[in-house]
């Protein structure tokens, strides 16, 4: 594939579009949390404020900075981390949706899910930081991990799609769908027209994700 010579310029401009589309998000969801002290809304805000500010640092470092990814591998560093933060968030707020008919089950799921997603989030963060250092450690596993947690968010609010009889929850999964394509594309197609595609799948993954995070609120239970 062509690797085109206008492919930085077409970043200096999405970039920016991904950070704004991330702090709005995330500014939207700490509104309704003062307004209504959800754990889960709280965790979706921190969520998409974690994907603007990651690609902020990515184009802070890359086109101020002008600093190279041949010692620190900052971008797939801040890449990971921001798609990690909102599948993270959104495999937190899985367990406040009841999937099970029996109470008992639920609530077994509502702990490992709470506690398994936290201390996978911030043990995959240290993973990825140490793995950004080429002499460290291979940042494979750390991407690996990454994707293990979109795939069990896609399958889970797949779920709670059909449990609820309601495509609109069934959107969060799907934009996982193309969140997942669009990285894996970005990041094997990177300078060509297949990294131009994984991008622009990106907004598909906002669209998607919008219509099923205002659906999946009013199946979340109160804490």
């Amino acid at each position: 594939m062509e690797i085109l010579p206008w492919y930085d310029e077409f970043l200096m401009v999405i970039l920016p579009i991904d950070i704004i589309i991330g702090i709005i998000l995330g500014t939207r969801h700490i509104l309704k949390f003062k307004k209504n002290k959800s754990r889960v809304t709280l965790a979706w805000a921190l969520g998409f404020y974690l994907v603007g500010i990651n690609f902020f640092l990515v184009y802070i470092l890359k086109y101020v900075f002008g600093m190279s990814t041949t010692t620190w591998n900052y971008e797939d560093l801040f890449n990971l981390t921001a798609i990690l933060s909102i599948a993270s968030s959104l495999a937190y707020s899985s367990a406040y949706i009841k999937l099970f008919s029996v109470a008992s089950k639920n609530q077994k799921f509502h702990k490992i899910i709470k506690k398994f997603s936290t201390i996978l989030y911030f043990s995959t963060v240290t993973y990825l930081i140490l793995a950004s250092f080429p002499l460290l450690l291979p940042i494979k596993i750390g991407a690996y991990i990454v994707r293990g947690v979109a795939v069990y968010v896609i399958i889970i609010f797949l779920l709670f799609g059909v449990k609820y009889k309601d495509f609109r929850i069934s959107c969060i999964g799907i934009s996982f769908l193309f969140a997942t394509s669009g990285g894996m594309m970005m990041s094997i197609g990177y300078g060509t027209m297949i990294g131009i595609v994984g991008h622009l799948l990106q907004f598909v993954f906002y669209i998607f994700i919008i219509i099923g995070l205002i659906s999946a609120r009013k199946y979340v239970k109160r804490e």
